[in-house]
């Protein structure tokens, strides 16, 4: 007499269906190509891949170069002209100018009766972080008494101002220098950037 055969329970047909899948997605995923060795068929993909990255290099690099804008302050007051300060942009858009500092050049600065000044450097002793994008405020810390206080004295004057700063782990840098002449047609008498022609 024949025995019969204990048949195994079959799976659910939920579960058969979910084997089966995870059977077809293990095996996809298996012929799948990876993207290294996709872009290392594709000699064109590896191109671009690396102009993408130059191009993002050198744009980094540029922005972390970029020198900052030096500008006067409008209102001036006349008698004044050295109490009023002058503006440092950060022209970046990334990295902060950390320990910035003004250098003021005095490349002549000459007032009623004769006297003047030539030949100087003097620095703002302020040191500032400035952000991307925004201003740093600083002085040009000639000293602002006897003949330098009096009325319209400064009949003439020349000066180079320049930023000393750091950018990410660089060495000092210090921006070219921008020219301010003192402009006594305005009304009031004010500084403007550049040399004024003759």
């Amino acid at each position: 007499m024949k025995k019969n055969k204990k048949s195994k329970p079959k799976k659910p047909k939920s579960q058969q269906q979910a084997a089966q899948s995870a059977h077809q997605t293990q095996h996809l995923s298996q012929d799948r190509p990876t993207l290294v060795k996709r872009i290392s068929e594709h000699p064109l993909m590896l191109l671009a891949g690396m102009i993408a990255t130059f191009a993002f290099l050198l744009g980094l690099g540029y922005d972390a170069l970029r020198q900052p804008d030096i500008s006067a302050d409008p209102v001036v007051d006349p008698s004044r002209p050295f109490a009023f300060p002058f503006s440092v942009k950060n022209e970046s858009w990334i990295f902060n100018m950390r320990d910035t500092e003004l250098f003021c050049g005095i490349d002549e600065v000459r007032f009623r009766g004769g006297w003047s000044v030539a030949g100087l450097t003097v620095t703002d002793a302020t040191r500032a972080t400035i952000e991307p994008r925004e201003l740093g405020i600083f002085i040009c810390s000639i000293n602002s008494q006897g003949d330098l206080a009096s009325p319209f004295n400064l009949v003439r004057g020349h000066i180079l101002l320049s930023a000393g700063y750091r950018t990410l782990w660089m060495f000092p840098r210090k921006s070219t220098d921008t020219d301010f002449t003192w402009f006594t047609g305005g009304s009031p008498p004010h500084w403007v950037k550049g040399k004024i022609a003759k």
